[in-house]
């Protein structure tokens, strides 16, 4: 929409009609003063794409109802700037909107100005020290980015922004921008632009003033352009790391070395900051760090762990986020007593008669033995039961649940998928009036 200007300023000044149109070939317009019963008159400037015509031939005029009522050349320079006197005509003394059309004689194109007034009978508009501005598009009113802060931990090649320009009446141009190198951009240094975002390019954690000063212009497609100092807010306010989201790291015993232990996560309040972990070596020697080694956030074994040899480590790790702080914790690492074949220390001795003392095949420990099977069979090789994930509930039946005979039976216990991790042995069933 337009924007509709009412001018109260004192009437008076001489009149003056400048019919120039006989100069141009384009475009044919004319208006028959003696027509019409009232006037105003208006003193301005024409600006073409944001620069001020100096073209004499460059023309305005006047609109009512569509109507030609008045028609100038910017033929007079004054101060350095093409002026046009207009004088504008109408049929009744006030209230008619005024609109304008523009002729640029370099492009010989015409086109509407963007601002309109309220005709009024001897008003002046305008004058030689502060001419009107007959325009053929708003200004660019502000260059603005969209987010202003970068944070001690904001990485290198971080957008910070988005850069825009806005027009007078708040419309969002498309714009290219680049630096204004002068000693108002006295950090521009720590940016670069990448199309319409500023990028942060300074190093992370580094120590930074509250405030820095970017000189940056931006050019419409048309030419306009507006060059304007940004202020980007630096935030130090990166929260320490207070500790490790565990205490105690579990492995069990006899892995092969560059067994993952697991993985390190840091407490810490600062939203998407990063650490750094590492063995602190800073006080007494600790020789359980031999032990371990840290790639990243992950925790590694050097060697095999023997439960029977040590069974406990602790290990004292610095955690350092982007903007340098640290602290030192503690974690334990504990290993797990794995029962090495051979030591299957099950009873060889099934009563089941209710009396609390054998009544199942018990194998000691069973939490130890992860994914194994027990198989049962008689003597002479038939299996009678087998049950995947043995539980220590097999108390001398079939899988059918019928009671089995008094005598010597023989076990396999197993681990599924890799029958070398195997225990055989015999189980001697003894079942009262049972032969």
């Amino acid at each position: 929409m337009k924007a509709i200007k009412t001018w109260n300023c004192a009437i008076g000044a001489t009149i003056l009609l400048l019919f120039a149109h006989t100069a141009f070939a384009q475009p044919n317009w004319e208006v028959n003063a003696p027509d019409y019963q009232y006037t105003m008159t208006a003193t301005g400037m024409g600006i073409f794409n944001c620069t001020n015509s100096n073209n004499p031939m460059d023309r305005v005029a006047a609109f009512i109802d569509g109507e030609v009522r008045g028609v100038a050349a910017f033929g007079t320079e004054v101060n350095g700037v093409q002026l046009a006197y207009l004088t504008i005509y109408d049929h009744v003394a006030a209230g008619s909107v005024v609109s304008f059309k523009l002729y640029n004689a370099a492009d010989d194109v015409v086109t509407d100005a963007v601002e309109e007034f309220v005709f009024s009978d001897g008003l002046i508009a305008g004058n030689q020290d502060a001419p009107f501005q007959f325009r053929d598009q708003y200004g660019i009113g502000q260059l603005s980015l969209s987010a202003n802060t970068i944070f001690d931990f904001t990485e290198t090649g971080e957008s910070v922004g988005e850069l825009f320009l806005i027009n007078e009446i708040g419309d969002t141009l498309v714009g290219d921008f680049t630096f204004v190198n002068d000693s108002l951009g006295s950090d521009n240094s720590l940016f670069s632009i990448l199309t319409s975002f500023l990028i942060w390019e300074g190093e992370v954690g580094a120590t930074l003033p509250d405030t820095l000063s970017v000189h940056i212009s931006g050019t419409t497609p048309d030419g306009c352009s507006l060059d304007q100092v940004l202020a980007i807010t630096v935030q130090n306010t990166n929260v320490p790391p207070t500790g490790l989201t565990t205490d105690t790291l579990f492995v069990p015993e006899n892995e092969p070395s560059g067994r993952l232990v697991g993985t390190l996560e840091a407490l810490d309040e600062t939203t998407g900051d990063e650490h750094v972990y590492a063995f602190d070596e800073s006080g007494d020697v600790n020789l359980d760090h031999a032990a371990f080694e840290l790639t990243g956030d992950k925790l590694y074994t050097t060697r095999p762990l023997d439960y029977e040899t040590q069974n406990t480590y602790h290990l004292d790790i610095r955690i350092t986020d982007l903007s340098g702080n640290s602290i030192s914790t503690t974690i334990l690492v504990r290993v797990i007593d794995v029962i090495e074949l051979g030591e299957l220390q099950a009873s060889n001795l099934l009563s089941p008669n209710s009396d609390g003392y054998n009544d199942t095949f018990f194998i000691p420990n069973l939490a130890f033995y992860v994914n194994y099977e027990l198989l049962v069979y008689n003597a002479i090789g038939n299996l009678v039961y087998d049950m995947r994930d043995y539980d220590n509930s097999w108390y001398g039946n079939t899988n059918r649940g019928v009671a089995l005979p008094t005598g010597t039976y023989y076990y396999i216990f197993q681990e599924v998928d890799n029958n070398q991790n195997r225990f055989e042995g015999d189980i001697h069933l003894y079942r009262e009036n049972k032969f």
